[in-house]
């Protein structure tokens, strides 16, 4: 969560997302070609309608089965669960799917495949500036629908489905099939605090932040686990002062554990540069080089006086992957801090050719680093200039 308008996502506890590693026999599906028209389509789609775009392709029968299908199919359909699934549980995450209305772009990175599971790596620009990496998963009907299924945003631990299942593994509401080592791990190391967890988690959900966290710190035999480092997380991101003094202190001593992205975040929150440097270099190696990230550590390297560096990633890294918009940001960006307006107007040409100027002048309103460029009279021009023809 490499901005601070992360801040903006903590949500309820019941809605926190990651991407599913889920096994799978056979050929990925959908396919590659069919996944990156879906994603492209939904690109253009979230430009004009934000979340009903995404809301409109969610699964809900199949989110529902990855959170059940460990469970008998009696305890499945029980009237509880079907109540808590209906009134909680994926009301929750349709909320949580609408905050992307603070968004005014999310465009396609990357077509990837996880163990068996097919997923889009897309970027999202908040209106008020900043990015953020997310990844959806994707499932496919036998007539060749595809849908979304899953979602995360970058340095969460645990998909929304199975960060369902891990509390209530910790709650006290065990399933027949533990898949993993992990789940069983869960289980056998929450035994005898079930009510523990359920009172914390409740003081929490009415917003009782610091009482919560006191009660989540006491359950010392979770504090190695991903669910309570994910709720920790949750609460520091509401607003919870012990929450994020716990995480900062867990950050500052090198806690291994910790998201790289997280300590990306703390570091540049700190002006520690150097550390940020440190942690984008292992996001990186996480991520397997994505664009934005690659744009982020441009940035990086202008806070540090190494424009030109930066300027010369920047550069490369949007020729390879035209739609990594985070980079022609950071390429005029590196090229205003060497005063080359030249170099920068060149960079919205280059960027014009897979966006539109006004898309992109909606994008630098939000860079007040931009604003110079904007002001320029070859900035206006550019932006004024009738589109070029259509090839017939």
């Amino acid at each position: 969560m490499p901005t601070s308008s992360n801040s903006r996502r903590g949500g309820s506890w019941l809605i926190l997302f990651a991407v599913i590693a889920a096994a799978a026999g056979g050929a990925v599906r959908p396919d590659y070609n069919a996944a990156r028209s879906f994603g492209f389509a939904l690109q253009q789609d979230f430009a004009k309608r934000q979340s009903a775009a995404v809301i409109e392709r969610v699964d809900e029968d199949a989110l529902r089965r990855k959170v059940f299908a460990a469970y008998t199919d009696e305890v499945a359909s029980s009237a509880g669960l079907a109540a808590a699934w209906k009134n909680v549980f994926y009301p929750g995450f349709l909320q949580r799917l609408k905050q992307l209305d603070e968004d005014s772009q999310m465009v396609l990175q990357r077509v990837l495949s996880l163990d068996g599971t097919r997923l889009l790596e897309c970027e999202l620009y908040a209106r008020k500036g900043g990015s953020q990496l997310v990844y959806w998963e994707l499932g496919e009907d036998a007539d060749g629908k595809i849908h979304l299924t899953d979602q995360r945003l970058l340095g969460e631990e645990l998909s929304y489905s199975r960060r369902l299942k891990h509390i209530f593994l910790v709650g006290g509401f065990s399933s027949m099939v533990l898949v993993g080592d992990e789940e069983m791990a869960l289980e056998r190391e929450s035994d005898g605090s079930h009510e523990r967890v359920r009172e914390a988690l409740e003081v929490m959900d009415k917003g009782a932040l610091d009482e919560a966290f006191q009660r989540w710190s006491d359950l010392r035999n979770l504090k190695d686990t991903a669910i309570w480092r994910d709720v920790r997380l949750t609460m520091a991101l509401r607003g919870g002062e012990k929450a994020m003094k716990s995480l900062q202190a867990d950050i500052q001593a090198g806690d291994s554990a910790i998201e790289p992205v997280l300590r990306y975040n703390v570091a540049v929150s700190h002006q520690d540069y150097a550390m940020a440097l440190r942690a984008m270099d292992e996001l990186l190696k996480e991520t397997h080089d994505a664009p934005g990230f690659q744009a982020l550590k441009c940035d990086l390297l202008i806070k540090t006086h190494r424009a030109k560096e930066g300027l010369q990633l920047a550069t490369g890294i949007y020729q390879l992957n035209p739609y990594s918009y985070a980079a022609y940001l950071q390429a005029a960006k590196a090229a205003l801090s060497l005063d080359d307006f030249k170099t920068a107007q060149g960079v919205m040409r280059d960027w014009s050719q897979v966006c539109t100027p006004a898309i992109i002048d909606d994008i630098l309103k939000t860079e007040p680093d931009l604003e110079p460029l904007r002001q320029t009279p070859a900035y206006q021009d550019w932006l004024k200039a009738p589109p070029p023809p259509k090839a017939p």
